[in-house]
């Protein structure tokens, strides 16, 4: 749960981020400085994306082994009735 938490936590982080350097690049007048905040957006969708990635990851993982731990818990308490 706290990996899910991070994730959304960062996640607008790096949206806040974005939506910094695009506003600085509306008012950036100096070509070095607009190619500077291009990339940093560039990384922060990017880095976005990863955080998506995880996020689908963690689910994906949680999804497949809850099935799994239901059947051994509903084993594990048969055979303590016998």
């Amino acid at each position: 749960m706290a990996e899910i938490i991070l994730k959304f936590a960062l996640e607008e982080t790096l949206k806040k981020v974005g939506s910094l350097a695009v506003e600085e690049e509306r008012q950036a007048r100096e070509a070095s400085v607009k190619i500077w905040l291009q990339n940093l957006r560039e990384v922060a969708y990017e880095a976005e994306d990863v955080l998506d990635e995880f996020g689908y990851e963690v689910l994906r993982q949680k999804v497949e082994t809850t099935p799994t731990e239901k059947v051994r818990n509903f084993f594990s308490a048969s055979l303590r009735w016998e």
